[in-house]
């Protein structure tokens, strides 16, 4: 429908005529053919008149009057109140409730561009990472958020109606680097968390000094620092635990997000063996594969393959997803195998979820969307390119972006002639005229000293799932409405308690350079799985979810135990936002009890089976999605009678355990893979 107004546009109006496309059988409205099927035409007049015209057809200039309008029906004034009177039943109620958060993220103000002035956007503005983990060994997660190189991580604890902070010992401490990726872990009865440290906003230290990792261990509630992960030459960022070389302990991969002041020169990861007591050892035969593998954001072990052994994914900026596997004592790329898309991205996230619950697990990657600048302007053929380098001799890597023009011209700066000559000003030998530097290639502009460069590029922008198909990916964009703003972490749970796995995404980006609008059309999606794999974007309106700032970390827990997923996600520089799960179904808790080594079992795969056959897999991770981990108390859709949960153990041992009809909670223990407490009945 359409309505004639007079004014109501900025400083202008409109003519009193609308114009009407009614659509095509085929393609028939695009050639002028008429449309088929009868078309009507309805008026209704400011007085209350009605005037209605049948037989309307298209490619038409129709002339309506109001002098032939019949008068319409009064209106029923009660009657038109009572049908729209809801009963609360009628109602809609989002499916999350906001609950009160005591945290705002600070983050310190960095000069980012003074140090890479044509760097797109802002390397200090990407955290904080999120965690939640039950430290003190109560039973209830706490939520740990990464904090700024200012202030130390913040731990948050649910006090019956809200987040607030408790007593975080030595967490609070800051050694002047932004906290990146965090997990947590259980280990011969000591709780322990392994915090990130982002040298970005930092001078370089000689390689040993200062932590890239700070391991800390719990005196009852109390954190306290234990040990560290020497820093080397890559700022950091993501951090995933499994157990990858069969010996029981929680092994540590850290990614490597960039080289301070040298970005996008590829960074070096790192994999850690644990050797007991918070100690960790670098794992030499994953060097070969992980040294300069490029720009890091995020990671997940994840068992792909059905042999009880994780595979490593990484999301990269200007790269590839990548899936490494380690066969027999050595690290191997296993991407081509695997057919993962060879075209780069600047993915963000990743995380495993059984979307289509064939029992295979699938891999969800967030990435950048469509609607940015860049998206507009790149394909694969035409990627969007960074040319790096030092230009102008004086040591410091530069950065020159560029895309195909679309012109004879070719290969063009996207940065402007100002942007370009305050950075370069050699520039002004070859090209003196703005006129000249709008036909020029960006060949023309730099000449010779191109040569010196290397370049990244990227084309790849969608946030996609890659389906799990016997040994080989099938690829598959998120719906349109997820592709609508940049994507940073991911999770995957049935959150709404149907039996399927949904998708929640935190979104958005502000800290671009001035030249680029921010990414802002995002407020977190909740995508809901129908079980085959499909998935469709739910309206804030009905999620509930409506967080409006930079969203970054986030993670899936049951803060309240009553069977529901809430959703936790930071912001950088604003609130930490916690969104109760207040009308979904509620669920199965289960409690996995693990050998000592692994008493949380992070690394099983669980499975509720009922009459009606099979749910899908979910897989107990430490780390995932975007610098985050979710809890490691899964919640499973209700299983109702005659039920049996399978679960695979990290060491490969599987058992099926019979679930208590009614049982909101179960406790599953593994030794000798036969018991099953029930916590509680619904």
């Amino acid at each position: 429908s359409k309505e004639i107004i007079a004014g109501g546009t900025y400083l202008s109006g409109s003519e009193p005529a609308v114009v009407f496309a009614p659509g095509a059988a085929g393609s028939g409205a695009a050639s002028g053919a008429e449309v088929d099927g009868p078309l009507m035409l309805e008026v209704s007049w400011p007085g209350g008149a009605r005037t209605v015209v049948e037989g309307v057809r298209a490619n038409r200039v129709y002339e309506i009057y109001e002098s032939g309008a019949a008068v319409a029906p009064a209106v029923d004034q009660d009657a038109a109140r009572a049908s729209m009177a809801m009963d609360d039943d009628d109602m809609t109620i989002g499916l999350f409730g906001e609950a009160p958060v005591d945290h705002v993220h600070a983050e310190n103000a960095y000069p980012d561009f003074s140090y890479q002035p044509l760097h797109p956007y802002r390397l200090s503005r990407l955290g904080p990472g999120m965690a939640w983990f039950d430290g003190d060994g109560d039973g209830v997660d706490e939520l740990f958020v990464g904090g700024g190189a200012e202030s130390g991580t913040v731990r948050l604890g649910w006090s019956g109606d809200r987040l607030a902070p408790v007593a975080s010992g030595a967490l609070s401490t800051s050694d002047g680097r932004d906290g990146a990726g965090i997990v947590g872990w259980w280990e011969n009865g000591i709780a322990r968390l392994a915090v990130a440290r982002s040298s970005h906003e930092r001078a370089p230290t000689p390689a040993g000094e200062g932590d890239a990792v700070t391991i800390y261990a719990f005196d009852g509630a109390t954190p306290r620092r234990v040990g560290g992960i020497p820093a080397w030459d890559s700022s950091v960022g993501a951090l995933a635990m499994a157990d990858v070389d069969g010996d029981g302990l929680l092994d540590l991969f850290v990614g490597g997000r960039s080289e301070r002041d040298r970005w996008p020169a590829p960074a070096s990861s790192r994999l850690f063996l644990n050797r007991g007591e918070g100690r960790f050892e670098a794992d030499e035969s994953a060097a070969r594969v992980l040294d300069r593998i490029g720009l890091v954001t995020g990671a997940v072990f994840t068992d792909l393959d059905g042999d009880a052994r994780p595979e490593l994914a990484l999301a990269r900026e200007w790269g590839t997803v990548v899936v490494l596997a380690r066969e027999g004592q050595t690290w191997v790329d296993v991407s081509e195998r695997w057919g993962v898309p060879t075209v780069a991205g600047w993915w963000n996230g990743v995380t495993a979820g059984d979307l289509d619950a064939d029992g295979r697990m699938d891999l969800v990657v967030t990435n950048w969307g469509r609607n940015h600048l860049y998206a507009s302007t790149s394909d694969a053929e035409h990627p969007t390119r960074i040319r790096y380098g030092d230009l102008d001799g004086d040591g410091d890597v530069q950065v020159i972006e560029t895309y195909d023009g679309g012109t004879a011209a070719g290969e063009v700066p996207r940065r402007s002639f100002s942007m370009l000559w305050n950075e370069f000003p050699f520039i002004q030998d070859r090209v003196k005229t703005y006129e000249a530097f709008a036909s020029s290639s960006v060949e023309e502009i730099f000449g010779g000293r191109l040569s010196e460069t290397a370049v990244v590029e990227a084309a790849a922008f969608d946030h996609v799932v890659l389906f799990n198909r016997e040994g080989r990916f099938d690829v598959q964009p998120l719906p349109d409405e997820a592709q609508r703003a940049p994507a940073f972490h991911v999770s995957v749970a049935d959150v709404d308690g149907d039996g399927n796995e949904d998708v929640v995404l935190s979104q958005n980006f502000f800290a671009y350079q001035l030249e680029t609008p921010r990414s802002d059309a995002g407020r977190g999606l909740l995508l809901r799985g129908d079980g085959t794999g499909a998935l469709s974007a739910v309206d804030a309106s009905v999620s509930g979810i409506r967080v409006w700032g930079e969203q970054r970390g986030g993670a899936l827990g049951d803060v309240d135990r009553d069977g529901r997923l809430d959703w936790a996600v930071s912001q950088n520089g604003a609130a930490t936002r916690l969104l109760k799960n207040v009308a979904g179904t509620p669920g199965l808790r289960v409690l996995l009890r693990g050998p000592a080594t692994n008493p949380q079992g992070v690394g099983a795969q669980l499975r509720l089976e009922t009459s009606s056959g099979p749910g899908p897999v979910r897989e107990i991770h430490a780390g995932s999605g975007y610098w985050s981990m979710d809890s490691v108390v899964p919640v499973l859709a209700a299983p109702g009678e005659s039920a049996t949960l399978w679960v695979r153990w990290p060491d490969g041992r599987e058992r099926r355990y019979p679930v208590p009809e009614g049982a909101a909670e179960v406790e599953v223990v593994f030794e000798g893979g036969e018991s099953v407490d029930s916590g509680g009945a619904s």
